[in-house]
């Protein structure tokens, strides 16, 4: 992968044992088994994030279990995980963060919609009281539910210095381009609060072609630094009940993305591959 930039970093990855790391009890959908092993011969980075998916609830150990496989093959990773609230203790969370845990996530379903300021504000005050430097992240399913949570983000960066991370680049439409709620987005990605994930651009019946529109105008914001990368592998379908993976050609998805960032110049190559993650994560 030689147009890649060295120590480049894919921050969005997941790993699956339903074996070993059982799956959550009526769990909307169901991945097949994907290792470790599996990620660093299927992805082209050789750094990562393992982010904690919906069949895996709240136990963090298969998260961890997956940092210390990739750092003992000599590789670099660090984690995101999903926790019960009343688990962000501070023994928990400084714990999380030795063991190099560096974002808590919020995966979102409908009927948590009217409590995700509090949950936020909750979550933020307690990462602050643990003395610990994490972001905090959601898979929000649309462009209206972050902007209508914004008021609560500019006031949460403001008291605590908080970054919030937008996977799947908020979920937007590329008919949403032009929208005042998507414009909004963007201004809390200038003004420093809010990092996008350039990814999942097959999500949400979108494509990546489309998506590029939509991805430069992230990528203009804050001199290229608001953004990172991350392949989404193993591609789950989240649909209702599917135990399959999508087909997802990752190598073409990073070959429009750095012809979107040439044309930007100013290094936004290597700042949304690798610098930005550093920034972020490490």
């Amino acid at each position: 992968m030689d147009f890649l930039p060295p120590f480049s970093w894919d921050t969005h990855v997941h790993v699956f044992d339903p074996i070993k790391y059982p799956y959550i009890p009526n769990t909307r959908y169901n991945p097949p088994a994907r290792s470790v092993q599996d990620l660093v011969t299927s992805t082209p980075t050789k750094n990562f994030i393992i982010v904690m998916s919906g069949p895996e609830g709240t136990d963090t150990a298969q998260t961890i279990d997956a940092i210390e496989q990739l750092e003992r093959d000599g590789r670099n990773a660090k984690g995101v995980v999903v926790m019960d609230i009343e688990k962000m203790t501070i023994d928990n969370l400084q714990r999380l963060n030795d063991a190099g845990v560096r974002s808590v996530r919020f995966n979102t379903r409908r009927d948590e919609i009217t409590t995700l300021d509090s949950s936020f504000e909750e979550a933020v005050r307690r990462i602050h009281t643990a003395g610990v430097k994490w972001s905090v992240e959601a898979a929000i399913f649309d462009v209206a539910l972050w902007y209508r949570l914004g008021p609560t983000l500019r006031k949460l960066h403001g008291k605590y210095g908080t970054i919030f991370i937008a996977d799947h680049v908020f979920a937007a439409q590329p008919s949403q381009l032009e929208s005042t709620e998507f414009k909004s987005l963007l201004d809390l990605v200038e003004d420093g609060m809010v990092v996008v994930k350039i990814s999942g651009l097959t999500r949400y019946g979108r494509d990546a072609v489309t998506m590029m529109p939509v991805v430069k105008e992230v990528l203009k914001r804050r001199n290229g630094t608001g953004c990172v990368w991350g392949s989404d592998w193993p591609h789950v379908n989240s649909s209702p009940g599917a135990t399959n993976l999508m087909e997802v050609d990752i190598l073409e998805h990073l070959r429009l993305l750095k012809c979107v960032c040439d044309k930007l110049g100013n290094g936004t190559w290597e700042k949304v591959m690798r610098d930005n993650a550093v920034s972020v994560y490490i």
